[in-house]
């Protein structure tokens, strides 16, 4: 699937995501082994790569990745209701994730 926006690949479909995962970018193809996988989220054809100030931090981000991919891929083409950046920016400011603008 193409990239939801710019800035995240996957969109803010539900405030869980918001706050505990925040933005996820789809970055451009890299061979497997290629040093600056490590410091990204997300690759292209490679899967998601998490990172936190913990193991549980990180696990817990992989976790809400998977939860709302699948539904989005459920979803396929059919329109969603998804939060304004109002509604996207309280959570997230609350959390401290990164989440806003396009």
């Amino acid at each position: 699937m193409p990239p939801w926006s710019r800035r995240s690949a996957v969109p803010p479909l539900t405030p869980y995501f918001v706050m505990r995962v925040g933005q996820t970018p789809l970055l451009p193809h890299a061979a497997p082994g290629d040093a600056g996988q490590a410091r990204e989220r997300e690759r292209q054809d490679h899967g998601p790569v998490v990172s936190g100030g913990s193991v549980r931090a990180a696990v817990d981000a992989a976790v809400g990745l998977e939860e709302v991919c699948a539904p989005v891929l459920a979803l396929g083409d059919r329109p969603a209701r998804l939060p304004t950046e109002e509604e996207a920016g309280e959570p997230a400011g609350r959390y401290g994730s990164c989440w806003g603008g396009e």
